[in-house]
């Protein structure tokens, strides 16, 4: 594939959605582009604003929170792993309305509270920590919501 019409599949791409340099530059490496014209292409997209790693992780922090329930310490994980910075991340996850994110993390555990039945409460509460770590929510959050349930 030629750079010009990398370039331009991906500005497309980036203005239906929100991409960050490591997406970017994989998907460059998938249609086989060599390392320095990945960063060429990458600096590009970086300059006329297409790619913004900051408004990456502000829009992923918010959409994952939102609408996939995770928690900050997931959502967190996930952006480490995409080689975002940690400002950026810390970022992000500061503009989360504290609030809101209690009420999901609430909302969500009392879900699965509600569909383990027929066991003493002591597994019952150990099998919701266990669910609240698995979606990324904080141990004293799920604490103080078991706390005032149980």
């Amino acid at each position: 594939m030629d750079k010009k019409i990398a370039l331009k599949k991906l500005m497309t791409s980036c203005s239906k959605q929100e991409k960050c340099s490591f997406d970017i530059l994989k998907k460059l490496n998938e249609w086989g582009f060599s390392d320095s014209d990945s960063a060429k292409i990458l600096q590009q997209l970086i300059n006329d604003k297409y790619v913004d790693n900051k408004r990456y992780a502000i829009a992923f922090a918010n959409d994952k929170i939102k609408f996939n329930f995770w928690g900050k310490i997931k959502v967190a994980y996930v952006l480490r792993q995409k080689n975002i910075n940690q400002k950026f991340i810390d970022y992000a996850l500061d503009n989360i309305n504290n609030t809101e994110y209690f009420n999901i993390i609430k909302k969500e555990i009392l879900k699965k509270i509600r569909t383990i039945k027929n066991i003493d409460k002591y597994k019952q509460r150990s099998k919701i920590l266990m669910f609240g770590k698995s979606r990324g929510y904080e141990i004293d959050i799920i604490n103080k919501i078991l706390d005032s349930y149980f």
